[in-house]
């Protein structure tokens, strides 16, 4: 069963959870949600988006979210989008890198997401996601090594 779930929703930070298949139904779940409890903002809470329970989906479901989080940036502090699973996390990578990336990530425990939101100072995970960005490219473009000839 698909759902959307508010689990929070204090001045400063709205919890959802989304479960099951993210495809264009729930993603506009998703978005009315939103819009209903996180009216034109004026005091920029932080958001918790759970897909922990979301077991798969599509590039609709896709598309209409990263459309919600370029809509949501304006209004929000930070947004984190919570989810242990690596193709889930990489859905939320991409959104985030779509539209507003210093104010959204992608974290896999509930523990990092509140330590993250909770911070003042967004300069910590960052600079972190700079260090790591720049230690991949590194890795990734040193040339390959040359195999050796054989027969002699």
């Amino acid at each position: 069963m698909s759902r959307v779930v508010i689990c929070r929703n204090e001045p400063k930070r709205l919890h959802i959870e989304v479960s099951g298949a993210l495809g264009i139904g729930l993603a506009r779940a998703l978005e009315s949600c939103i819009d209903e409890h996180l009216p034109e903002a004026e005091n920029s809470p932080d958001v918790l988006i759970d897909l922990r329970g979301v077991t798969s989906y599509d590039a609709d479901g896709r598309g209409v979210l990263a459309t919600v989080h370029e809509r949501l940036m304006p209004r929000i502090r930070r947004c984190a989008y919570l989810t242990d699973r690596p193709r889930l996390r990489g859905m939320a990578l991409y959104i985030s890198r779509r539209g507003g990336a210093d104010k959204a990530r992608p974290l896999p425990t509930v523990e990092r997401a509140e330590q993250w939101l909770a911070q003042e100072d967004a300069q910590w995970g960052e600079q972190a996601f700079e260090r790591t960005k720049r230690l991949m490219q590194r890795l990734f473009s040193r040339p390959k090594p040359r195999a050796r000839g054989g027969g002699q």
